[in-house]
């Protein structure tokens, strides 16, 4: 996958690096997809549903998500991840609850830190700023992004990082949310999810979370269900595509189908600063 180096000379004298994907780049993707922790492969299918263990699972897409489909297709193609891969994300994280918040301070659509946003955005945001739904969704399918890149499109890999930084074998514990004074301690062990990779865990079941295999579950029903076709805002522009191409090369990044309906795909953040040099890494 190719990338451009962006660098910026700030007003204070530092340089800001910025990586940006370079659209007419060629992207490939492994066959199947193994975590290292054991559990079963997985892989994307030609028609964009995540196959786990020969099986595709499916979990309604909650009720919440469809509403923000513009605000999706629109950071979908200004990041190169498929749109609805971050419906399924959102409908873990929030529901599609615009004023969504976690006991450990995350907020939004896409339930973002505060930290993570103020990088994501190369400047401190407000609160307020953060749960505008146009920033929030922009922000965490920008993250989604680099996270596609450093994990070369693998689902579950993805999906886990987001939750809970880079992924680590082993089981979750469940947290004293409570004790933010001693980042929120373990206050008992977990027994492991099918990938063997770390997370929370619910205090009742007591069993880590399917990050993963929920988002997944979550994206299928997306595609499945109609809400949130590959080709994107015009699906029957690209009938005839859709059935002769794989998903990654035939506007899953919603590109082709945004610009014919005419929706903007510049940045909310561009870097307020003067460009020193772009080059391709």
């Amino acid at each position: 996958m190719v990338a451009t180096r962006q660098e910026y000379l700030c007003e204070d004298g530092s340089v800001f690096v910025d990586l940006v994907e370079d659209p007419s780049g060629e992207k490939t993707l492994p066959a199947s997809y193994s975590t290292g922790c054991g559990g079963p492969s997985y892989r994307w299918t030609e028609d964009g549903l995540i196959e786990i263990g020969g099986d595709v699972p499916r979990r309604p897409l909650q009720p919440g998500v469809a509403q923000w489909k513009d605000l999706i297709y629109a950071a979908a193609a200004r990041y190169g991840i498929p749109a609805h891969y971050i419906a399924g994300i959102m409908s873990f994280e929030s529901g599609g609850d615009p004023e969504a918040g976690s006991p450990a301070g995350a907020m939004g659509l896409m339930q973002l830190m505060h930290s993570t946003a103020n990088s994501m955005a190369g400047r401190e945001l407000s609160v307020d700023e953060i749960y505008v739904p146009d920033v929030n969704v922009d922000l965490g399918s920008k993250l989604l992004g680099s996270l596609w890149n450093k994990y070369n499109g693998d689902p579950i890999k993805m999906a886990f990082s987001y939750n809970a930084g880079s992924p680590k074998c082993g089981a979750g514990c469940v947290r004293d949310y409570q004790d933010k004074a001693n980042k929120m301690p373990c206050i008992a062990d977990c027994s492991p999810n099918q990938f063997n990779l770390r997370a929370d865990c619910y205090s009742k079941t007591q069993v880590t979370v399917d990050y993963g295999g929920v988002v997944a579950a979550y994206a299928n029903d997306a595609i499945l269900s109609g809400q949130f076709p590959l080709a994107g805002n015009d699906a029957k522009t690209n009938s005839e595509a859709a059935t002769t191409s794989p998903f990654w090369a035939k506007g899953v990044f919603a590109v082709g189908a945004l610009l014919l309906v005419g929706v903007a795909v510049k940045p909310l953040f561009d870097p307020p600063h003067t460009l020193l040099e772009d080059r391709h890494v």
